[in-house]
């Protein structure tokens, strides 16, 4: 690990790969972090099943605004 070593001789060098570390984790998080639109972990399981079945994107079916909430009977027959 560098950041023993990194803190024993602290000079400000540290300070900037630390924030430049910091900076570039921002986008990644913004690109590539899924945001669920307020659904719940269960709700997320019924978008990838019916992306799967129906062979489109998990986005595609994200919108769709006709998708079963989790542990209703339609969902339960998607999830199987």
């Amino acid at each position: 690990m560098v950041t023993g070593p990194s803190f024993n001789n602290i000079s400000w060098g540290t300070y900037i790969v630390f924030a430049a570390l910091n900076t570039f984790i921002i986008p990644v998080v913004y690109f590539f972090f899924s945001e669920t639109g307020g659904r719940s972990l269960e709700n997320m399981d019924v978008v990838f099943a019916l992306a799967y079945n129906e062979g489109v994107s998990p986005v595609a079916v994200s919108l769709w605004k006709d998708i079963p909430l989790a542990g209703s009977p339609e969902a339960d027959r998607i999830l199987v």
